[in-house]
C-alpha cells in the first residue's frame, strides 16, 4: 500500500557534478513516487546543474540557485521552506540510494506517527 503523503527530498549542492547524476538516477528507481526533489545550489562553478530539468524531466525537480555558498544547514533550511512535502528527507548529493529507500522511510514514519524524525542506512560491504 502506497502512502499519498508527498516527499521532499532535499539536496544540497556545491560543485556536485562528478556524483549528482548518479544520485538523481537513483531517485528515478525508487518504488514510492510521490515526492518532489529540491536542489539547492550552494553557488558551484562546475556546471552541475546544467540540463538537469532535461535529462531528469520525469523527476518532480526543483533548483535553488544560491549566488554565494551559504553552507549546509542554511541550504537545508532553504530546502526546507521551499518543501510541499508532509515529509523531509535529506540527501547528499554523493549518496546513491537503494530503490526501496523512501518507501522504507514513509513506511517507518506512518506505522510510528510518535516520532518525528527516521533515519535509514544499508550496512557497508567492506571488500
Amino acid at each position: 500500500m502506497q502512502s499519498l503523503s508527498l516527499v521532499s527530498v532535499i539536496i544540497v549542492t556545491w560543485n556536485s557534478k562528478k556524483y549528482l547524476p548518479a544520485c538523481l538516477h537513483r531517485l528515478l528507481t525508487q518504488t514510492f513516487h510521490n515526492f518532489e526533489v529540491i536542489l539547492v545550489d550552494n553557488d558551484s562553478e562546475d556546471g552541475a546543474l546544467d540540463g538537469l530539468h532535461e535529462k531528469y524531466s520525469s523527476l518532480d525537480l526543483r533548483i535553488e540557485r544560491l549566488n554565494t555558498n551559504r553552507g549546509f544547514a542554511t541550504a537545508n533550511n532553504i530546502g526546507a521552506r521551499l518543501a510541499r512535502g508532509k515529509w523531509l528527507a535529506l540527501l547528499n548529493a554523493n549518496a546513491f540510494p537503494e530503490p526501496d529507500w523512501l518507501e522504507k522511510l514513509v513506511q517507518a514514519a506512518e506505522e510510528n506517527p510518535e516520532y518525528s524524525s527516521f533515519s535509514f542506512a544499508h550496512p557497508l560491504k567492506i571488500r
